[in-house]
């Protein structure tokens, strides 16, 4: 799981449904490939309440107080297929390399390479995503002036741009810039007409745009390639206005990019003109991001680095990927990620671009179906960050997603002394509230610290975990130093406990300033058992193997008594029983209390035992520990019932045959639920809306 031998916190990406449910995150050893549940090294529990507040139940702007798009990654599943009829883009079928564009609920696509006619094609046709998995018939739209591929294509409100591009698969490069009216209501476009051509033929290029004035955008022409290849990469940045159809008489210079590439993704989100990935005059693969400030006229500033694309891509030859943005994300579907053209990104990735600050850091969600061969894909997004990923098939088929950005909860899990290389486990357990469910968590898919498939099994299943294949979760690990990322942590252990007894999340945006704060707290909770001190004698406890006595020859906490165990010298397991407690299968039990042996003893545990419902004897939860001789030494356990238990009994044990001389004195034992969890707190930054940035207040939410 991981590289070091400490662990601060995990981030895990989690959807509330309704009104969701205790999570508890525990960090176990490995025992044969499964996570030892019986001893784990760190645990945590965030209750419901606070994943309400720091997760995103239907989008970025349905979450909670302290929810920003600053922290999150994209959660989504595969939601259904259906059949598409290609577009007659050529009298063969689909094109290859046309230029794609999404507006509204369509995508355009525009030229494109016939390969069976190994040439262009001027075909232009619309497509539109009706929801809940529909697509239309693809609408045949005016064809272009001049058959071409590779071409620089942007969308505004009202028009379509197309500039540059070559007319032969190596060959053929072009100036051209057409221009036509667009209509995302009805998926109209109008027809084309020669605008003002590029000052140099490209093909390759990125293109974006952005609005400056009334019915006025500003469009740019990225990069690119001169040549055809990658030995023609260049760096210009090229812009021009277009009003209603219409280019601007004249093509202006921008700042170069810092580096000359081509077949690199880009947009304009915030006020920001965001480059990232691409091909560089060397051939290599890019993921190096670059960001320049919008300015009123369109204009831009000085190019700045950004956070590398965590996949290095590239748009491609072909297909296989989607480009699409909201009001404050960029996000960017699949690309390629070989020069050979024939290998594929499996990861959607995600950038946050803030109007004050540009991009953030990049998430990304994983799924190994993405790299499959595909003919097109578009993201058609919502204002609040909803939307549905749709993709094509050559093959007439389509698939289409549902997603949701989900912000990352940070999770503390404080655990030092692990061994380098070895195997760990960070287990998710959600305690169901209702049956059947209607409160739950979901966990996004994705790709982070951990380098295994997503394991699962059913809650209070103590069968084998069944692994799926297409999913991993996307928990990112980190050590427990200051530079451990954003958001840190304080919390408080019960001495030598492995559960957080209260967890306080720092919930902070990308550029460091403090958002908020939630503290979670584990709410006072009364033993299940009774008589848990042994000061008022030893019944209900019942001795196997050995006898239990009142005692005060050592005590612990201020008690006057402890209980005494003597085993009877003979037999392999000693123990003593707690009276039967009633439980709930699948529910979490922590088994804490303090043990102390006079001659020491390497085979003694704090256990339950559990039964059915007619009490009858099921199974024994246990964890090992060596006592030091003549110290006072607490344990705590978390066991989960499992399916069927009904009852359960606290059972200290001694194995391995003790003599009689092992005695073991008990003081305190208890068995508890494991998560009692509450929100104790939750305050929220206020900041100025312009410089300076220190903070005006904290608000206290509750």
């Amino acid at each position: 799981m991981l590289s070091g031998t400490a662990v601060g916190r995990v981030t895990v990406p989690v959807l509330v449904q309704g009104a969701g449910s205790d999570l508890t995150v525990s960090l176990c050893p490995d025992a044969a490939g499964a996570p030892d549940l019986s001893a784990p090294l760190a645990q945590t529990v965030m209750p419901a309440s606070t994943l309400t507040n720091l997760a995103s139940p239907l989008g970025l702007s349905a979450g909670g107080p302290l929810v920003t798009v600053d922290s999150g990654t994209l959660l989504y599943t595969a939601t259904g297929t259906g059949t598409w009829a290609s577009p007659a883009g050529s009298p063969n079928g689909a094109p290859d390399a046309s230029g794609i564009v999404t507006s509204g609920n369509y995508f355009v696509l525009i030229g494109g390479y016939d390969i069976t006619a190994s040439a262009a094609t001027d075909s232009v046709t619309s497509t539109q995503f009706l929801g809940d998995g529909l697509l239309a018939a693809p609408t045949p739209q005016p064809s272009l002036p001049l058959a071409c591929i590779r071409a620089a294509c942007a969308v505004t409100s009202s028009s379509i741009v197309v500039a540059g591009g070559q007319t032969a698969a190596t060959s053929g490069l072009l100036n051209n810039s057409w221009a036509a009216s667009w209509d995302p209501n009805t998926g109209i476009v109008g027809s084309w007409s020669a605008q003002t051509a590029l000052p140099v033929a490209l093909s390759h290029s990125g293109a974006a745009t952005w609005p400056i004035d009334d019915g006025v955008d500003v469009v740019y022409v990225i990069g690119g390639s001169t040549d055809g290849f990658s030995s023609g990469a260049v760096s210009t940045v090229y812009y021009n206005t277009v009003n209603n159809g219409q280019l601007g008489s004249t093509w202006l210079t921008g700042p170069n990019l810092p580096q000359a590439k081509h077949f690199m993704f880009s947009a304009v989100i915030n006020g920001w003109l965001v480059v990232t990935g691409g091909v560089l005059s060397d051939s290599t693969i890019t993921g190096n991001t670059y960001y320049a400030r919008v300015r009123a006229d369109g204009s831009i500033g000085c190019w700045n680095s950004g956070p590398s694309l965590p996949t290095p891509a590239w748009t491609g030859v072909g297909a296989n990927w989607a480009l699409s943005t909201t009001d404050d994300v960029l996000f960017i579907v699949g690309g390629t990620t070989n020069a050979a053209s024939t290998t594929f990104s499996p990861n959607i990735q995600v950038l946050p671009v803030t109007a004050d600050d540009g991009p953030g850091q990049w998430f990304l969600t994983n799924d190994a179906t993405l790299s499959a061969q595909i003919y097109r894909s578009s993201l058609f997004a919502e204002d609040d960050g909803t939307g549905n990923l749709v993709r094509l098939f050559k093959n007439g088929t389509y698939v289409y997603y549902n997603f949701v950005p989900v912000p990352l909860v940070s999770v503390p899990l404080p655990a030092t002394g692990l061994t380098n290389g070895a195997t760990y486990h960070v287990v998710l357990h959600q305690s169901p509230s209702q049956v059947p469910l209607v409160d739950y968590l979901q966990f996004g898919a994705g790709v982070g610290g951990l380098t295994s498939n997503f394991e699962y099994r059913a809650v209070g299943s103590s069968g084998a975990w069944s692994a799926d294949a297409s999913r991993s979760v996307l928990i990112s690990v980190y050590d427990n130093t200051p530079n451990g990322g954003q958001p840190l942590h304080l919390w408080q252990d019960p001495d030598s406990s492995n559960l957080a007894a209260a967890s306080s999340t720092f919930v902070n945006d990308w550029y460091g300033r403090l958002v908020g704060y939630c503290e979670g707290i584990l709410s006072p909770n009364d033993a299940l058992n009774s008589n848990p001190t042994f000061v008022t004698g030893t019944s209900p406890w019942v001795a196997t193997n050995c006898t239990l006595t009142q005692s005060n020859a050592q005590v612990h906490g201020g008690l006057t008594e402890s209980g005494l165990l003597t085993p009877n010298g003979t037999s392999a397991t000693v123990y003593a029983s707690s009276e039967l407690i009633r439980v709930t299968p699948g529910q979490w039990y922590e088994a804490q209390g303090w043990l102390f042996s006079p001659p020491g003893w390497s085979n003694v545990s704090l256990s339950v035992n559990w039964f059915d419902g007619n009490q009858v004897y099921m199974d024994t939860s246990y964890s090992t520990v060596s006592l030091t001789a003549a110290t006072w030494t607490q344990q705590v356990n978390s066991f989960q019932a499992p399916n069927g238990a009904t009852y359960a009994t606290l059972v200290p044990t001694e194995g391995g045959t003790p003599s009689a001389a092992r005695t073991l004195f008990l003081s305190n034992l208890t068995l508890t639920d494991a998560d009692p969890s509450t929100l104790a707190s939750v305050a929220q930054m206020t900041y100025p809306d312009s410089e300076p940035w220190a903070p005006t207040g904290l608000t206290q939410l509750n």
